[in-house]
């Protein structure tokens, strides 16, 4: 089988596993996978995942990657709090949250960064679909996606740290619905979790 073959097979997906194409193409030769990777056609982005380079755009691409490569999981901390302006700084890498093990994987797309979270914190994000109708990812609300942060980076407990982050004012007092977040923070069921939060708010007022 030549690329333009495979290509019509699997480029409807965007990216694809060697499980899949095996499912597909039993006697299929895994070298060929090897060699188009030589070329430039596909990325690898982790053992066993590869993506189709014309179809990657940098941004939101990156999103429903870091949910193929490793599941369940959905884009919050630090990539989810920049989408919606609340800090400042260029994101490099994209980030989630994740019932497995903490986890990084980088590739020529992204570093992608995942950090452990309980099967019972598991909510407060929505799944959004990309242009083509076809792929879709999970992005942390703004709310989860700032308490996800703050649960995962116990760190920042004084007025000092909240300050250093440089949060966007606007957005921490007319876009953030405080009473929602407090609702969030009460789910989470951590009393210094709570307590950093009310800290937090005091200091963006």
């Amino acid at each position: 089988m030549n690329y333009i073959q495979f290509r019509e097979l699997f480029i409807g997906g965007v990216a694809f596993t060697t499980r899949q194409v095996m499912m597909v193409l039993p006697e299929f030769n895994m070298a060929n996978i090897y060699r188009w990777c030589k070329k430039g056609y596909i990325i690898k982005l982790r053992n066993g995942y590869y993506a189709f380079r014309e179809c990657l755009g940098g941004g939101r691409n990156n999103y429903f990657l870091s949910q193929f490569i490793y599941r369940p999981s959905y884009i919050s901390l630090q990539t989810a709090l920049s989408l919606y302006g609340l800090i400042p700084e260029a994101i490099f890498s994209t980030t989630a949250v994740s019932t497995l093990k903490t986890m990084t994987f980088s590739n020529e797309v992204s570093s992608f960064a995942y950090q452990t979270i309980s099967p019972k914190l598991f909510w407060g994000y929505e799944r959004f679909m990309m242009k083509n109708g076809k792929q879709a990812y999970n992005l942390a609300s703004l709310e989860k996606a700032l308490l996800d942060f703050l649960y995962l980076n116990p760190y920042y407990n004084t007025e000092e740290d909240f300050i250093e982050l440089r949060f966007d004012d606007y957005i921490m007092n007319d876009v953030l619905d405080r009473e929602t977040l407090l609702s969030y923070s009460q789910r989470f069921g951590v009393s210094s979790l709570d307590h950093r939060l009310r800290l937090l708010l005091q200091v963006y007022c």
